[in-house]
């Protein structure tokens, strides 16, 4: 299943350290606190628990998000970096791309 993965964590070594544990069971980085990809039910489960150790502060967070395949075909992205056209996901039925840049 794909999940979107993404955290609020006031520690700049612990940041680090998410960062490396994310890349580490293969999710990319989409923004500066936000990692997608596949993972399997096992694996998010491990990746919790991983995760859950980088929680010192009481304000700091982690959301793991499941996306079905609906929602990521109905989502739109805006963005100005400029990606390429290639690189954008596609609506699964119209292979409509269902990326805006502005």
């Amino acid at each position: 299943m794909h999940f979107l993965v993404i955290y609020d964590v006031t520690n700049d070594a612990e940041r680090s350290r998410i960062v490396r544990v994310l890349k580490s069971v293969g999710l990319s980085r989409i923004q500066f606190s936000a990692f997608e990809g596949e993972l399997d039910y096992n694996d998010k489960i491990v990746l919790e628990k991983r995760l859950a150790k980088f929680l010192k502060d009481e304000t700091d967070s982690i959301y793991i998000i499941p996306l079905c395949e609906r929602c990521r075909s109905v989502s739109t992205i805006l963005s100005k970096r400029g990606e390429s056209p290639d690189a954008r996901p596609r609506d699964l039925k119209t292979d409509e791309k269902k990326i805006s840049i502005v």
